[in-house]
């Protein structure tokens, strides 16, 4: 048997290195794989090895206590990952390609080896199933088709593995983001969970009442609160917010680290779960002792997010030309609730005609292909004993002697956490962008371009909030993505240098605060700050009454002086 093509050799180590499964700690669930491989081909050693470049690694070892890896010259797996079919060697010792290799001359005196590849959706043989005796001997046909349908199986459970590594990667991500969004922001702001526990402050938060983070996280938000606005919460404003979901501009006295108080205007939002369940809150604290004005910005986190199940179950079994069972694994005898004894020898559909009928239905003409000699690979609710199931099937015809199927091999993977996750994950999607459009401010997260020569000369819209497009006048569903000079062509040459302004902002990280006369006629507050190198956020905050009113105070001072 010839070695592997360049090509080929290259795709194969991509698919291998691409599941991030080499030199990882033991699974169980892979540790099952091996352990039922022993058994039935009644060998002393079982292996599941991922060849890499020049090594074989176990993922999986039954039987050769304390080997992690041998080098790939000496792999018989090296031969079994050349073909589809199954590798065997009778009796290495009689075998020109084995009979000096020193895993045969020496320790563990290998004898007889039987292999079966791995192979991913792509086709990629990745290493094997395989199982040594220290004997020459040789499997019967169901023995070497029941290893064939193992390393099916470990196949099917790395590629779902990869995908549910890269899913919570993703939310971690996610979160990490938000979090740093959060706490860079220079508005003062809490939220809490629904205790009244706070979960996250900002830095500004911290900076203003003088506390360290650890001072503050888990400790009830009213721990802050002078006494007379303690009694002013739990009296007025908490039955209001429980009941309108929001408040705004509350005057409240906060208690200070050094026992001063300072008085700010607080607006929170209330944030509910799918079942209308108080989740979390959050608070903007305007400090108004100083008469400037920060207003709240974007935060969330994802604190009930659920652990993602690292192994997932497989139910294996193998039916004749008539569907009756001759094989099941004790996976499948506890979804369907039955013994050994009342499953082999007994159809498929019988088996289903008391458990989940109409699923069964569902699932006839993929028994009806996969005898017809077509692989089946689906997704299938099914009623177990645990409840309504989403799985991943695949059905393999079983050809023995290479002929017309006289049977099939079925494995079931749950996937309903995978399921789950996704629905979390959009529906923390919808709350987060559902807290992000109601707020009274404006709120936009930009992304600077420059010129060769590191010179801010452009930016672009990543994200805004009504508020923020209805201050500028534009519709947010085609400025998000698009340039600043597209939406505005004048804005290069506006003596405001609004692109150098926020370019520096945004690759120095030094934050601005102006007040700005808007093409509307009404004054705002302008806050930018750099949430990430590169980027800028913007919070607006409409101060056009105090503007009128410091105009009236201006002219009733001049008014009094002429005289």
């Amino acid at each position: 048997m010839s070695p592997l093509s360049p090509i080929e050799e290259s795709r194969r180590l991509a698919a291998l290195r691409d599941l991030g499964v080499l030199d990882t700690s033991p699974e169980a669930a892979f540790d099952s794989i091996t352990r039922t491989a022993a058994q039935l081909c009644g060998a002393p050693i079982a292996l599941i090895t991922l060849v890499d470049a020049q090594r074989q690694w176990f993922k999986s070892n039954f039987g050769l206590p304390g080997a992690a890896e041998t080098s790939r010259e000496v792999a018989f797996c090296d031969h079994a990952i050349r073909g589809d079919a199954l590798f065997e060697v009778p009796d290495a010792t009689r075998d020109p390609r084995f009979s000096d290799n020193p895993h045969v001359t020496g320790d563990p005196d290998v004898r007889f080896y039987a292999g079966a590849p791995i192979v991913m959706p792509g086709g990629e043989r990745i290493g094997t199933v395989c199982v040594i005796d220290r004997t020459p001997r040789q499997l019967d046909e169901h023995q070497r088709a029941m290893l064939q349908s193992l390393a099916a199986i470990v196949g099917a459970m790395l590629a779902q593995r990869r995908q549910l590594l890269a899913a919570t990667s993703q939310l971690a991500e996610s979160e990490q983001r938000v979090r740093r969004l959060y706490e860079a922001t220079p508005a003062v702001l809490h939220s809490m969970g629904p205790d009244g526990r706070i979960l996250h402050v900002s830095d500004r938060w911290l900076e203003l009442m003088g506390y360290q983070r650890h001072e503050v996280v888990g400790r009830a938000s009213s721990d802050f609160l002078a006494p007379a606005s303690q009694a002013h919460a739990r009296d007025v404003v908490l039955p209001a917010f429980f009941r309108n979901g929001r408040c705004d501009r509350i005057e409240y006295q906060f208690v200070r680290r050094d026992g001063s108080l300072v008085d700010v205007l607080l607006s929170a939002v209330l944030a509910r779960d799918e079942h209308g369940a108080t989740a979390r809150s959050l608070a903007v604290l305007e400090d108004v002792t100083a008469t400037k004005v920060l207003q709240k910005e974007l935060g969330r986190t994802n604190a009930h997010l659920d652990a993602v199940v690292d192994n997932m179950p497989a139910l294996v079994g193998y039916w004749d030309r008539d569907a009756v069972t001759r094989f099941v694994n004790r996976d499948f005898q506890a979804a369907v609730g039955l013994p050994t004894e009342r499953l082999i020898g007994v159809r498929l559909g019988e088996i289903f005609s008391g458990i989940d009928a109409v699923g069964y239905a569902a699932l006839e003409p993929r028994i009806a292909a996969v005898l017809d000699g077509r692989r089946q690979e689906f997704e299938w609710a099914m009623l177990t004993t645990s409840g309504l199931r989403q799985l991943r099937v695949t059905l393999v015809p079983a050809r023995p002697f290479d002929d017309a199927a006289d049977g099939f091999y079925g494995t079931w993977f749950d996937i309903t956490g995978m399921k789950s996750l996704e629905l979390r994950q959009r529906n923390s999607e919808q709350r987060y962008r559902l807290l992000f459009d109601h707020l009274s401010s404006g709120h936009a997260l930009h992304a600077i371009e420059v010129d060769a020569n590191g010179t801010p000369v452009n930016y672009r819209y990543v994200a805004m909030n009504a508020a923020f497009s209805a201050m500028l006048g534009i519709d947010a569903s085609t400025a998000v993505g698009a340039r600043v000079t597209d939406v505005f062509p004048g804005i290069a040459a506006d003596p405001a240098g609004w692109i150098a302004r926020f370019g520096r902002v945004a690759l120095t990280g030094e934050p601005t605060r102006f007040e700005q006369l808007g093409a509307s006629g009404r004054w705002w507050d302008i806050v930018a700050y750099r949430p990430v190198p590169g980027q800028f956020a913007v919070i607006a905050q409409d101060i056009s009454e105090r503007k009128r009113l410091e105009a009236e105070v201006a002219e009733l001072r001049a008014g009094r002086d002429a005289r």
